[in-house]
Order: C-alpha cells, then sequence, then structure tokens
C-alpha cells in the first residue's frame, strides 16, 4: 500500500451523489489533495491519467453503485492496470468501499475484488480516522 506523507496523499473520491460526495471530501482534504470523479466511466478516465502522468493516486475511496460502470469493475480495471504496470500487490493504491450497504456477501465481493477497507454512510471523522489509520495512510 503507498503510504506517503500526508502532504502528498493524491485521494479520488469516486461518489455519484453530490453530498455524499462533498462531505467525504471536506473530511479527507486535511490529508492531501482530493478530486471527485461521479460515475465509474469518469474514475477510470482519472486513474489512467493520473498513472500516465506518473502521479498515481494514493488513496480512492470507492463507491459500489455507481452509474456508467459498477465500482466493483472499477476496481477490477485498477488493479489490472497496476499488475500490468508491474506492481506488487504491496505498491498496489488503496481501496476504501463506501458504502450504505455492507451487506457481507457484498464486503466479501469487494475484497476478493482487492479492496483494503470500507466506509459506512453516513460519514463520521472518526471512522475516517481509524481507518486511514488501521491502512497506514495517516
Amino acid at each position: 500500500m503507498n503510504s506517503p506523507d500526508k502532504k502528498e496523499l493524491r485521494i479520488l473520491i469516486v461518489e455519484d451523489d453530490t453530498a455524499n460526495a462533498r462531505a467525504l471530501e471536506r473530511l479527507l482534504s486535511r490529508y492531501g489533495a482530493c478530486c471527485v470523479a461521479g460515475d465509474g466511466q469518469e474514475a477510470i478516465d482519472t486513474i489512467q491519467h493520473a498513472f500516465d502522468n506518473q502521479s498515481p493516486m494514493n488513496l480512492i475511496c470507492l463507491d459500489l453503485g455507481l452509474p456508467s460502470v459498477e465500482g466493483y469493475e472499477v476496481l477490477r480495471q485498477l488493479r489490472a492496470l497496476e499488475r500490468e504496470m508491474g506492481k506488487s500487490e504491496e505498491e498496489f493504491t488503496t481501496v476504501i468501499i463506501t458504502t450504505s450497504d455492507h451487506h457481507p456477501r457484498r464486503m466479501a465481493t469487494a475484497f476478493m475484488e482487492g479492496c483494503q477497507g470500507y466506509l459506512i454512510k453516513p460519514f463520521v471523522q472518526c471512522q475516517i480516522e481509524e481507518t486511514l489509520h488501521s491502512l497506514g495512510i495517516i
């Protein structure tokens, strides 16, 4: 997992609900620069652009229920891209699923696809800090 100094953290928030995206951006902006993608295809394009510019994201907060391309597929494409680039799992971008539906089967699928954690909506600062700390982000 990437663990740069917090001032260098590049964060992608993938969330189709504007209020949730703003809340998460407000809570995460203290840890680094945030950008928001409103759907799955925009997320894939943003991730690809970041890799192309050799400034990949350090943290992606990913909603599973997205328009155009669902979150699971975004995660699959991210991991495939990282493998193509020769990255080891230790070098993979940290992905935290953001969800209001934390059904065990959905969470198991997300972890099998390569996420490292999850946050339950609505977001709470102490929950975010605990998750980031447990993943070694902060």
